[in-house]
């Protein structure tokens, strides 16, 4: 069961990684909102003010309603996407819970095996090592060998 616990808040914080990183909003299409009654054909005859005021007052009612209807189904798609984002950001947070109660006790020895495995610059390979020893040892020979010569012909 605990194991079980865990696996579900991985996979929750997994997927809450995924949310965070993608903009679910630029994936998240709208279908297109209803357009009946959508009235915004301009009569191409000369009308009186009063018929050209009422013309302007039906396409600007007409283009209202077509705003508050494409703003509902806007909203609609928005609650999606803020359940996706809440239910997997709190699976982050059970995540970081269990594996913060874990980390614990194995933090140092994890920083000591990393710490162990990485290779620094100034670390040799046992060839290296080796080799400056044997170039060291022949430098000591050369050398002394130079001084027992010196010594022998004073």
């Amino acid at each position: 069961m605990k194991y079980t616990a865990i696996a579900l808040a991985a996979l929750f914080a997994f997927a809450g990684v995924a949310v965070a990183c993608v903009e679910l909003r630029d994936h998240v299409t709208v279908p297109p909102s209803d357009t009946l009654g959508l009235v915004v054909e301009v009569s191409p005859e000369s009308l009186t003010i009063t018929n050209a005021k009422r013309e302007v007052q039906t396409v600007v009612d007409s283009t209202n309603r077509w705003v508050e209807f494409r703003t509902e189904d806007i909203n609609k798609r928005e609650e999606l996407v803020l359940f996706a984002e809440g239910l997997f950001s709190s699976g982050s947070v059970a995540l970081l819970g269990e594996v913060g109660a874990m980390a614990g006790p194995f933090a140092p020895l994890l920083t000591l095996l990393a710490g162990y495995s990485i290779k620094r610059r100034k670390d040799r390979t046992p060839d290296e090592v080796a080799k400056e020893k044997q170039e060291s040892y022949n430098k000591g020979l050369e050398v002394g060998e130079a001084i027992a010569k010196s010594i022998k012909n004073a």
